[in-house]
């Protein structure tokens, strides 16, 4: 009987020692698993960094796009201000050009009305003179 008790005790260390090989294995594996997720996770957080240097950019290029928009609407601002200057000053100048043509025209019929009084009695003196009448 103590030979099948040994024998039963064999089998016995025989399934432990299976065992703990299974269970080294795993550990084995588990410990290959853990490395390969340390290796990822180094990855992640290479990755997070680099992501993080790329917000800084953008918020440092969002700081420059918003100083050149505000650079821009200040720009913008004196083009309008120049702009209602100019209509302005077109508008003078139209209207002086208004004012310059009336003078013109008052100016030239001036000028004839003074003609026609001093060539008025000249004609009328040719027509007594060469005996032809109107």
């Amino acid at each position: 009987m103590s030979e099948d008790r040994f024998a039963g005790i064999e089998e016995k260390l025989d399934v432990l020692v299976a065992g703990q090989t299974a269970l080294q294995a795993g550990q084995t594996a588990i410990t290959a698993g853990q490395a390969t997720l340390q290796a990822g996770l180094a990855t992640v957080e290479a990755g997070q960094r680099a992501l993080e240097a790329r917000q800084q950019s953008l918020e440092t290029r969002q700081g420059s796009l918003e100083a050149g928009q505000t650079r821009i609407e200040a720009r913008l601002d004196k083009v309008e201000i120049t702009q209602e200057a100019m209509r302005d000053e077109i508008k003078q100048i139209a209207e002086g050009h208004a004012a310059t043509q009336v003078a013109i025209e008052r100016g030239a019929q001036v000028v004839c009305d003074h003609i026609d009084k001093r060539i008025g009695p000249i004609e009328d003196m040719v027509r007594i003179h060469f005996g032809t009448t109107s």
